[in-house]
C-alpha cells in the first residue's frame, strides 16, 4: 500500500503572487471562456421487431432483448414432440399422427412400398403391406421410390440410393432401430442425392443415427434421433443435408474411446441447412462444422445441454466452427452448453449470428475453466447482431490469439459470473493480445471483475454507443469491479458511452503502450472496492499508459475522478466536467485521513493536460500534484472544493495551473494549499 506522506514543502504562497493561483476567495480567469459541450448520449441497442413467435418485454420505456421461449427456456415434451424456438409450447416433431396406420401426406406421383410392423404375407401394397424391412431388396427399388412405414418399430439398417426415401406415420409412433454395431454407418445410410426421410424416429442403436456418404443428399422432415452412438448425424465431404423439424437428443460417446457423442457432425466439404431443430443432451459438440469448404446454416435452432467429452472432460460446445468453415446462425438459442456456447477456431473461420440467445454456459468438467457464451480464437471471426448473452462464465465474449476478431452489434451482455475454477473472471468482453473487436449499441450489465477487458499488445477494441453498468466484484477475491480495463499495450476507444456503478475503478489503463481514446463519455457513481473500502476512481491511468478524452462527464466518483501515475503516463482532456468527487468508503473506518476526494491527480512523473474543463465540489482538492506529477490547465473552472489546488511539488510553476489567467478558481474554501496529504496508491492490472 503506497499511501506515503509527502514532506511539507517550503513554498512561498503569498497572496496575489505574480503568476500564481489567486488568494483565497479571489476569482481569476474568465468563466465564460470555459465553453464545455456536454457528452452526446449513447444509442440504445436496437432489437427491432422480434422474430415471429419470440417475445419482447419493455422496461422503463426501453426495449429489452427478444426471448425465444415464453418461460425463458424450452419446456419438457413427451416422445415425438419438441418445444421449438419461437413457439409457445410442445408440438409434434413432424406431422400429426394419422388416424390410420400410414401418413395421410404420402405423395401420389411416386412409386410406394408399404411396410407395417407385424404384417404377414404382404406384397408391399397398401392392402397387403410388408411386415418388415427384410422382406424386400432395397437395391431393387426403382429410383425415387418412397417406402411408407406404418406405426411400429422396424429393425434394420436401410441404405438409401437413387433417391429412395423413407416416410413414417409420425415421429411418435414410427421408429427405426438396429442391433448391429457400425463405426461410420448409420441406422439409415444415404448413398446418393435426392433421398428424403420423414416423420419417424431413430432409436438408440450401437451405430450412428443417420450417415450421408460423400456426394449424397437428403431432406429430413419431422425426424427425431435419440441415443445414437458416436454421432447422430454424419455429413461427409460433398454431402448435403437439408433438415426441418429435426430433433437430436442424447447422443452417446463411443464405448471404448469414450469420445464423440456429437449431435450433427460435418466433415470438410460438407453442407448443411437446418431449420426448426433442437439438439439436446449430446456430448462434445452439439453441432460441429470443420473445413474451408464447409458451409452451415442454422435457422430457428436450439442447442441445449451439450455435455463434455467423456474421455477428458473438455469441450461440450453448443456449436464449434473451425478450420476455415463458414456458419450462419439466425433466430437461434444456445443454452446450458459447456466450455463455450458458440466457438470459432482457426484462420478464415467465420460465424455470423443474428437474433441469438446464448445463456448459462458452464465451465469445463475437466478443470472448471471457461464457460464463455461466444469465443473467437486462433484467428477466427465471429459477428453477432441482436444478441442476448447472459449468465455465462469466465468471459461472456472472448477473442484471443492469432488476430481473432469479434463484432458485436445491438446486444445485451449481462450477469456473467466467474469460471468454476477459483471463481475467476466474469467479464462481459475480453480481448487478448493481437485480437480485435468492434462493438456498437451494446449494454454490459452486472459483469464480474470487469465489464470489458482489452489486454496485450495488438489487442484493439473499438466501442461506440456502449453502456457498462453495475460491474460487480470478482467472486474469488471480492476485489475489482471495473467498468473498462485496458492493459499490457492494448488499444481501446469509446465514443458515446456510459460507465456507471462500477466498483474500484470506472476505467483502468495501465502499462507502456496502452492507449485509450474517449469521446462523449460519462463515468459516474464508481464506488469503493468492497474488500477494503479503497478507491472508487473514475479514470485510473498509470505505468506509462496514455489516455485522451473529449466531452467527458465524471461525477460522483470517489477518491479521485482522474488518477495519473508513473513516468510516461499522459492524460489529455478537453471539454471535461468533473463533479462531486467524494472520499472513499474506508475514510470513516480503516483509512481515516487517506480517503482522497480529488478531482484531478498527477503523481510519480505522470502528466495531465486539460482545457475547457470544470472541477466542482471535490471533497478535498480540485486538482492535486505530488511526487513529480505535472499538470497543465487552461480555459477552466475549479470551484466549490475545500482546496482548489493541492500542490506538493517543490518549485512548481503555478502559471501551468492558471493557464495564463484562463483558469478560474472560485468559491473554494482555500484556493491553494501545500499541506501534507497522502499520495494515493496505484492500482494493479486485472489478472490474466
Amino acid at each position: 500500500m503506497r499511501w506515503l506522506l509527502v514532506p511539507l514543502l517550503a513554498m512561498a504562497l503569498g497572496c496575489g503572487d505574480d503568476g500564481g493561483v489567486p488568494a483565497d476567495g479571489a476569482p481569476s480567469g474568465d468563466a465564460a471562456a470555459v465553453g464545455i459541450t456536454p457528452p452526446a448520449a449513447p444509442l440504445a441497442p436496437d432489437f427491432g421487431t422480434c422474430p415471429e413467435g419470440w417475445g419482447q418485454a419493455t422496461a422503463a420505456g426501453e426495449a429489452v432483448p427478444c426471448e425465444p421461449w415464453p418461460e425463458g427456456r424450452e419446456a419438457a415434451c413427451p416422445v415425438g414432440e419438441a418445444h421449438f424456438v419461437g413457439t409457445s409450447a410442445c408440438a409434434p416433431v413432424g406431422g400429426s399422427c394419422p388416424s390410420g396406420d400410414f401418413s395421410e401426406a404420402l405423395p401420389t406421383d411416386r412409386a410406394l412400398i408399404y411396410v407395417l410392423a407385424g404384417a404377414t404375407g404382404g406384397d408391399g401394397t397398401l392392402s397387403r403391406p410388408y411386415g418388415s424391412l427384410a422382406e424386400f431388396a432395397f437395391g431393387a427399388l426403382a429410383s425415387g421410390t418412397v417406402i411408407a412405414l406404418g406405426r411400429g418399430t422396424y429393425a434394420g439398417e436401410p441404405r438409401l440410393a437413387r433417391g429412395v426415401s423413407l416416410w413414417g406415420a409420425c415421429a411418435a409412433e414410427t421408429a427405426l432401430a438396429s442391433t448391429v454395431p457400425g463405426a461410420r454407418d448409420g441406422v439409415v445410410t444415404v448413398l446418393d442425392p435426392g433421398s428424403e426421410v420423414r416423420d419417424l424416429r431413430i432409436e438408440e442403436s450401437p451405430r450412428l443415427g443417420l450417415a450421408l456418404r460423400g456426394g449424397a443428399g437428403v431432406q429430413l422432415e419431422g425426424v427425431l434421433i435419440t441415443g445414437a452412438l458416436g454421432m447422430a448425424l454424419l455429413v461427409e465431404d460433398g454431402a448435403v443435408l437439408t433438415a426441418r423439424r429435426l430433433v437430436v437428443r442424447d447422443t452417446r460417446p463411443r464405448v471404448v474411446e469414450r469420445d464423440f457423442g456429437r449431435g450433427l457432425a460435418m466433415v470438410p466439404g460438407a453442407a448443411a441447412d437446418v431449420s426448426e431443430a433442437v439438439f439436446e443432451g449430446n456430448h462434445e459438440y452439439g453441432v460441429y462444422a470443420p473445413g474451408a469448404d464447409t458451409t452451415l446454416l442454422l435457422r430457428d435452432v436450439a442447442v441445449v445441454g451439450t455435455r463434455a467429452r467423456t474421455s477428458d472432460g473438455t469441450n461440450g460446445n453448443g456449436l464449434l466452427v473451425t478450420l476455415g468453415a463458414a456458419a450462419t446462425v439466425e433466430r437461434s438459442a444456445f443454452v446450458e452448453n459447456t466450455d463455450v456456447g458458440v466457438l470459432a477456431l482457426e484462420p478464415a473461420t467465420h460465424a455470423v449470428l443474428t437474433d441469438v440467445v446464448i445463456r448459462d454456459t458452464g465451465s469445463r468438467e475437466a478443470d472448471g475453466l471457461y464457460g464463455s457464451g461466444i469465443g473467437a480464437l486462433r484467428g477466427a471471426a465471429v459477428d453477432a447482431t441482436r444478441a442476448l448473452i447472459e449468465r455465462n462464465r469466465g468471459s461472456a465474449v472472448l477473442a484471443a490469439e492469432g488476430a481473432a476478431r469479434v463484432g458485436l452489434t445491438d446486444a445485451v451482455v449481462r450477469d456473467t459470473n466467474g469460471q468454476v475454477l477459483g471463481l475467476l473472471g466474469g467479464d462481459g468482453l475480453r480481448l487478448q493480445f493481437d485480437s480485435s473487436a468492434e462493438v456498437a449499441r451494446v449494454r454490459f450489465e452486472r459483469s464480474r471483475a470487469a465489464g470489458v477487458v482489452a489486454a496485450g499488445g495488438g489487442a484493439m477494441l473499438a466501442l461506440s454507443d456502449v453502456v457498462v453498468s453495475d460491474t460487480r466484484a470478482d467472486e474469488a477475491t471480492g476485489g475489482y469491479g471495473r467498468g473498462l480495463n485496458a492493459q499490457m499495450g492494448a488499444s481501446l476507444s469509446l465514443s458515446r458511452g456510459v460507465v456507471e456503478q462500477s466498483l474500484e475503478l470506472g476505467l483502468y489503463a495501465g502499462s507502456e503502450g496502452t492507449t485509450v481514446v474517449l469521446e462523449d463519455v460519462v463515468v459516474c457513481d464508481t464506488a469503493s472496492q468492497e474488500t477494503d473500502g479503497r478507491w472508487g476512481r473514475g479514470l485510473n491511468v498509470g505505468s506509462g499508459a496514455s489516455l485522451s478524452g473529449r466531452r467527458l462527464l465524471l461525477e460522483r466518483n470517489h477518491e479521485l475522478s482522474v488518477f495519473a501515475d508513473g513516468a510516461g503516463t499522459t492524460v489529455s482532456l478537453s471539454e471535461v466536467v468533473i463533479r462531486d468527487t467524494g472520499v472513499n468508503a474506508c475514510a470513516s473506518t480503516s483509512c481515516p485521513g487517506n480517503g482522497g476526494g480529488m478531482g484531478l491527480g498527477a503523481f510519480e512523473g505522470a502528466a495531465i493536460t486539460a482545457d475547457h474543463f470544470e472541477v466542482a465540489r471535490a471533497a478535498v482538492c480540485g486538482v492535486y500534484l505530488a511526487t513529480g506529477g505535472a499538470m497543465d490547465l487552461s480555459e477552466g473552472l475549479v470551484s466549490e472544493c475545500v482546496v482548489g489546488a493541492c500542490v506538493q511539488v517543490s518549485g512548481y510553476d503555478f502559471e501551468r495551473l492558471t493557464g495564463g489567467g484562463t483558469v478560474l478558481y472560485a468559491d473554494n474554501e482555500t484556493n491553494l494549499d501545500s499541506t501534507t496529504l497522502p499520495v494515493p496508491e496505484p492500482s494493479a492490472p486485472i489478472p490474466e
